[in-house]
């Protein structure tokens, strides 16, 4: 086990050019480039954990929890190849504000290794300061220090991509379900969701709510409705019940349309040093 809390620029950074690198190719489209960058936000914003763990803690955790996954790891932690691909994504964009990029970055951390320089906790800041003159602490600090959100709705438009948020998906209390021969299985309770209020938790399997026999579709139907139902529930062999508020959980998604190509093509297209 090598513990360092670096794993957003080793992994992260990795993440980001995974896709990138097959557009820049001529490998995918634009189009599925986009598809794949919103599947990235997506799970990012789907992630009550990114309000508990920075991606410097998560890089540090990878041993103790990363690679010990279990039901509640959603709710607790946040994942570096995601958030850390984000966190490439945020400062490629604003390096280029600035008149530099990431891939200018990266080629000076590769020189540098080159003649010995090992890449430590300041170098990403370095590196940045060497770019733009500018003084980088207070940004790369609230992109890996902190649990606020990523500045991903200001960065995109300066680069010919509208951003918007939309909640179509819901869970019903809170819950991701699926019906089972026993019972409606609960898989993953979100933290901030009436069902994890109420007590329940993954691996409880639902058999009745309000007294009719569960379904995941009944439970759907619940939790758009109003008021509070007894729900019976096993945890393991023993039979319990819970008292539940109606809750239907937003899913949020991301949407995102280009409004200034020519903004985009300045992004997107590699551009050789």
């Amino acid at each position: 086990e090598g513990y360092t809390s670096l794993l957003w620029i080793f992994e992260g950074f990795t993440s980001y050019y995974d896709d990138l690198v097959l557009l820049r190719s001529g490998v995918i489209s634009q189009a599925s480039y986009l598809k794949l960058l919103k599947a990235q936000i997506d799970r990012y914003l789907q992630n009550p954990g990114r309000f508990v763990q920075t991606v410097a803690e998560s890089s540090f955790d990878a041993w103790i929890k990363f690679y010990r996954p279990d039901e509640n790891s959603n709710n607790a932690g946040t994942s570096y190849y995601n958030k850390g691909c984000l966190v490439a994504l945020c400062l490629d964009l604003g390096l280029r504000l600035r008149g530099s990029n990431l891939d200018a970055l990266l080629q000076k951390m590769y020189a540098n290794t080159q003649n010995g320089v090992q890449v430590n906790e300041r170098t990403i800041f370095e590196l940045c300061e060497q770019l733009t003159g500018d003084n980088w602490l207070e940004q790369i600090n609230h992109l890996i220090n902190t649990t606020d959100e990523l500045p991903l709705d200001q960065l995109l438009p300066e680069f010919g991509l509208n951003y918007s948020i939309q909640r179509d998906k819901q869970l019903p209390f809170g819950m991701k379900l699926a019906d089972k021969p026993e019972g409606v299985l609960v898989q993953q309770v979100n933290r901030s969701a009436s069902a994890a209020k109420a007590g329940l938790s993954a691996q409880d399997v639902i058999v009745a709510i309000d007294g009719l026999k569960a379904t995941e579709k009944l439970l759907a139907r619940y939790a758009k409705a109003s008021g509070e139902y007894v729900v019976h529930a096993f945890r393991r062999d023993e039979l319990m019940t819970f008292r539940i508020s109606a809750d239907a959980l937003e899913l949020q998604e991301v949407q995102l349309t280009v409004e200034d190509q020519n903004k985009l093509d300045k992004w997107l297209k590699f551009t050789a040093p």
